[in-house]
């Protein structure tokens, strides 16, 4: 979480939504609209029966997480058209004579999902969920290039 706040510091980007707090091992993000939620990117580790409410939560607080990398992917995106993210966008476009033209967008990343891979910890496969934090990893390495090389900061 804190290389992504420190990268859209870095941008002066500011999320729509939410609020990055950095704080360590227990770090939040912070919805601010519709409504003030805050959510929690850390876990107690306790094998008890509030485990499987909490990983609730921690899957929400992932998905605001994405739902963050996916506007700056957008905003870096918007700034520099060269940058590839594998597992951001593949636009198809199809140009129809007689119908006019339309655009097909299959994105890569929805909702809870990147590179079709869920990041929500319950009721997930451990290979499965880290494949998916594989992939933001990845996006990130990308964020941080971009954002670190001279000509674009």
């Amino acid at each position: 979480m804190l290389l992504l706040y420190t990268i859209a510091r870095k941008l002066d980007y500011t999320f729509d939504s939410y609020r990055l707090v950095p704080m360590g091992s227990f770090s939040r993000i912070e919805q601010t609209s519709p409504s003030k939620t805050t959510h929690e990117l850390y876990g107690s580790g306790d094998l008890h029966i509030g485990r499987l409410l909490h990983n609730r939560r921690f899957d929400f607080a992932m998905v605001a997480f994405l739902d963050c990398l996916k506007a700056l992917i957008d905003y870096i995106k918007s700034q520099d058209l060269t940058v590839d993210f594998p597992h951001q966008y593949v636009s198809i476009y199809f140009i129809l004579l007689l119908f006019g033209g339309f655009t097909v967008v299959i994105v890569r990343i929805v909702k809870d999902k990147i590179g079709d891979v869920s990041v929500k910890l319950q009721f997930s496969q451990e290979d499965a969920w880290t494949r998916a934090l594989r992939h933001v990893l990845l996006a990130l390495k990308i964020l941080l290039k971009w954002a670190t090389s001279g000509n674009n900061a």
